[in-house]
Order: structure tokens, then C-alpha cells, then sequence
């Protein structure tokens, strides 16, 4: 399972709003990932990007807000704990991994993990 992110970036998600209650707390590191302000930076951007892109895509008609922030807080994490800061600098590697996970492996785990992240957002 991905790591959970920051205690500073969930007061920050808060207090923007957008993820509403959250269970604040850290575990451990999955490899090499983003870490720090950039990890944060990156799964803030991410999951508004997400939640942005889900809300007017057909595909996600009939899904709950809730829902919805849980799959993208999912794939954002999911992503930001295997994409390296190097490759956040070397842009035909991010562009293609990211492609490649985003496309493949973050959606299906991301699916038969909603409850688990519903969870950690405070839903039921």
C-alpha cells in the first residue's frame, strides 16, 4: 500500500478543502520515492488534477465525491511512491513512467483499493 501522506500536507488538503477529513499519520517508505515538500507538492498537484479530470469525465458519472478523492488520493500516492526526483528532472523518463503507470498498474490497484482510502479520508 502506498505511504500515507504528510501530516503537513493533509492540513493542507483541508484546508483547501478539497479532501475534507482525514486521518493524519505516516508509515513506512515503499522504495524510492518522492519525499519531503516535493512528494507533497506532487500528490497535492496530482489529486487535483485528478479530482478536476474524474469530475467531468463519463466514466465516473454516479461515483461519490468521496469515492473520488479516494481513487485519486490513491493514484496520486501510488505514483509519487515510484517516480524518483532524478526522474522528475529527466522529462522522456517521468513522462513515459508516469505514462506507463498511470495507464497500467495505479487504476487497477487503485479500483480494489477504494474502501482502504475511503477509510483513511474519514469515510465509512
Amino acid at each position: 500500500m502506498p505511504r500515507k501522506p504528510t501530516n503537513q500536507l493533509m492540513f493542507k488538503a483541508v484546508t483547501l478543502g478539497f479532501l475534507g477529513a482525514v486521518a493524519l499519520g505516516t508509515s513506512p517508505s515503499f522504495g524510492a520515492g518522492l519525499e519531503g515538500t516535493t512528494r507533497d507538492s506532487f500528490i497535492m498537484s496530482s489529486h487535483r488534477a485528478c479530482t478536476k479530470t474524474a469530475s467531468v469525465n463519463p466514466g465516473f458519472t454516479g461515483v461519490s465525491e468521496l469515492n473520488i478523492s479516494a481513487y485519486c488520493l490513491c493514484f496520486s500516492l501510488y505514483i509519487a511512491d515510484r517516480v524518483s526526483v532524478n526522474d522528475l528532472f529527466e522529462v522522456g523518463s517521468v513522462t513515459s513512467k508516469i505514462r506507463l503507470l498511470a495507464a497500467n498498474e495505479a487504476p487497477k490497484y487503485c479500483v480494489a483499493h477504494i474502501p482502504e482510502y475511503v477509510e483513511m479520508l474519514g469515510g465509512k
